[in-house]
């Protein structure tokens, strides 16, 4: 349930509506009759399933009332006991935000779910089954999710209640710092030194002076070309970069440059007038620099151009996610 958000947990459960669609449509087709002994009561099973609808519906609401409840009183301490700062971390370890998306996303399954669309469409078009079997199956899942729900509700008022103690708040306090704040500090850094130190990696064998050169993260002075530029209405923050596709780009890029400097070693065209300057790639993004506004983010200094796939692939590699001043 963590990390996840309001809009995850109802893509999850249009999953099972959708596997549980299928089922049924193919029931149709090859058992019409499949129906299970304990969904035969016809009329009075669906009123059953109905009436359960209306229990979790209120056993959501319920909870929901707990939530708000309880996150009000832990505020209110917090900000007497000068715990502003804490507030977040209490958020975030209670799965406050989490549980209140499950609850919701439930809440608003089940008051669709009263009039059963997806099963009425299937019936409508003629591929339904008269049997209980698809309303039983959605049944079962609205029941595990509830009884998640009221686990996680469970978990919050266990760590809400030893939040308001400040023995208990400071080991809540150090979990958070060890199982989120260290992980995440340090895979950060350990991303922006495997970024930046990718161009020993993906350089070239050949250690002269003319051989191509790769940059990440950095602005080498004036480039004469400008492979990829694009405009980027609000400041975005690179944020991943996959690795594989892009070393796989430069290595062509290194060979057809080769290439190129044997061909001219071939022409003796190497003199003074004629000299070739060492070929050099550079990639502008960082993992701390925002980006806003029309920027030429990858260079090219001698060399040959990107072809267009290069470029496409390059522009795919590259990954980038909306920021803010205070980010």
């Amino acid at each position: 349930m963590a990390e996840r958000a309001f809009g995850s947990f109802l893509l999850i459960y249009l999953c099972f509506v959708i596997l549980f669609v299928l089922f049924e449509v193919a029931s149709a087709t090859i058992a019409p009759e499949l129906r299970f002994e304990w969904a035969r009561s016809g009329n009075q099973f669906r009123a059953l399933l109905k009436d359960a609808t209306s229990y979790y519906i209120a056993a959501q609401v319920g909870a929901l009332s707990i939530i708000s409840i309880s996150i009000g009183i832990v505020t209110l301490i917090a900000q007497r006991q000068n715990a502003r700062r804490e507030i977040q971390v209490y958020y975030h370890e209670s799965l406050a935000q989490e549980v209140v998306a499950s609850c919701v996303a439930l809440l608003v399954v089940l008051c669709l779910q009263i009039f059963w669309p997806a099963q009425a469409l299937i019936r409508v078009v003629g591929l339904g089954t008269p049997s209980n079997n698809f309303e039983s199956a959605l049944t079962i899942i609205h029941t595990i999710w509830l009884v998640i729900n009221l686990s996680a509700l469970a978990y919050f008022v266990a760590v809400s209640l030893g939040f308001v103690q400040p023995y208990e708040r400071e080991n809540i306090r150090r979990r958070y710092t060890a199982n989120w704040v260290i992980p995440d500090d340090l895979t950060k850094r350990l991303l922006r030194a495997r970024y930046v130190g990718a161009s020993l990696t993906l350089s070239s064998e050949d250690e002269s002076n003319e051989s191509p050169f790769i940059a990440f993260g950095y602005e080498l002075g004036d480039s004469d070309h400008i492979e990829l530029q694009d405009t980027f209405i609000h400041p975005v923050l690179l944020y991943d970069v996959r690795m594989k596709a892009l070393a796989w780009v430069i290595q062509r890029w290194q060979h057809r440059c080769q290439l190129m400097r044997v061909d001219l070693n071939r022409r003796e065209r190497r003199t003074a007038s004629f000299r070739v300057d060492r070929p050099r790639l550079v990639f502008k993004p960082s993992f701390d620099r925002p980006l806003e506004g029309q920027v030429g983010w990858c260079t090219r200094h001698g060399g040959v151009p990107l072809t267009r796939l290069e470029r496409f692939i390059v522009s795919w590699c590259f990954r980038f996610r909306r920021t803010d001043n205070e980010t």
